[in-house]
C-alpha cells in the first residue's frame, strides 16, 4: 500500500515540478492536498472523507462560497460520528467488492499454475549484477527443478546453482520444450 501511494505521489509531483526538479519539496503540500481531496476508485471516497467525515474545504470554496447543503450543524459531534460510520461501512463494502473483482480476474486468467515434482520451470528471480544495467538483465533464472509441492501455491525449487528455496507459483512458468508453443 505504501509503495502504491509513493508511486501516486511521484506521479503528482512529476506534473508540478519545474524543469530542474529542485522545487519538488515546495510542490509537496499541493500534491498531498490533491491526493487527500480526490476520490479513490477502490473505496469510492476521498481520504479526507474517510478520516474526517467530510470533504476538504479547498481554496476554490473560498472564492465561490459555501454550497447550500453545507450549512452549520447544531450537534456536530453526533452527526460526524454517524457520517463516519456510514462512510466506513460503505468503504468496507466497496473494498470487499474490489477484492472480489481482483480475485475474479485472477481466476479468469487461469488461477495459480500447477506444477509436478521434477518439472523444469523458469523462476522470476531478479538479481543485480555489478557493472551491468539492471534494465537489460533477464529477471528469469533457470531452468529450475520442482523438488516438492509444499501447498497449493508454494513449491520448493532447485536453482541451477544447486541452491533450494520455497517460491510462490506466480513466480514460476513451465519450460517449453522445442516444438511445444
Amino acid at each position: 500500500m505504501v509503495e502504491r501511494f509513493n508511486r501516486t505521489l511521484v506521479d503528482l509531483l512529476s506534473k508540478t515540478v519545474g524543469e530542474n526538479q529542485k522545487d519538488w519539496d515546495k510542490q509537496l503540500p499541493i500534491a498531498l492536498l490533491a491526493y487527500r481531496a480526490t476520490e479513490h476508485s477502490s473505496t469510492g471516497f476521498s481520504p479526507a472523507m474517510l478520516l474526517y467525515g467530510r470533504e476538504l474545504a479547498l481554496p476554490v470554496n473560498l472564492l465561490r462560497g459555501r454550497l447550500p447543503q453545507e450549512s452549520e450543524v447544531t450537534d456536530y459531534a453526533r452527526e460526524l460520528q454517524d457520517r463516519l460510520s456510514r462512510v466506513h461501512e460503505s468503504a468496507q463494502e466497496k473494498l470487499l467488492n474490489a477484492a472480489e473483482n481482483v480475485k475474479r480476474r485472477y481466476i479468469a486468467r487461469g488461477g495459480p499454475q500447477l506444477f509436478i515434482e521434477g518439472q523444469d520451470v523458469w523462476c522470476f528471480y531478479p538479481k543485480r549484477k555489478v557493472g551491468l544495467s539492471p534494465k537489460l538483465q533477464s529477471p528469469w533464472t533457470g531452468p529450475c527443478k520442482i523438488i516438492r509441492k509444499i501447498s497449493d501455491v508454494v513449491y520448493r525449487i532447485k536453482l541451477p546453482t544447486g541452491r533450494t528455496f520455497n517460491v510462490h507459483a506466480d513466480r514460476l512458468v513451465p519450460v517449453e520444450e522445442e516444438g511445444e508453443k
